[in-house]
Order: C-alpha cells, then structure tokens, then sequence
C-alpha cells in the first residue's frame, strides 16, 4: 500500500467504469469487491 490516495482512487474509478460497460453494454450481471 506505498501508492498514494489518489492513485487508489484512479484504480477504484477506473473499476467502477469497466463494471458499468459490462452491465449496460453487455448486459451482464455484475458484482463489484473494492477492498482499499
């Protein structure tokens, strides 16, 4: 954990809007784990 807060946060957004893409464009089911 030697990043610094904002990286993390550019990974946790970053995955949110991968998760999004799967849910609206593919229309799959999405389950989302974010441990920071």
């Amino acid at each position: 954990m030697n990043e610094p807060p904002g990286a993390r946060a550019r990974v946790a957004l970053t995955s949110l809007t991968v998760a999004e893409y799967f849910r609206d464009a593919e229309g799959q089911n999405v389950l989302l784990l974010l441990v920071l």
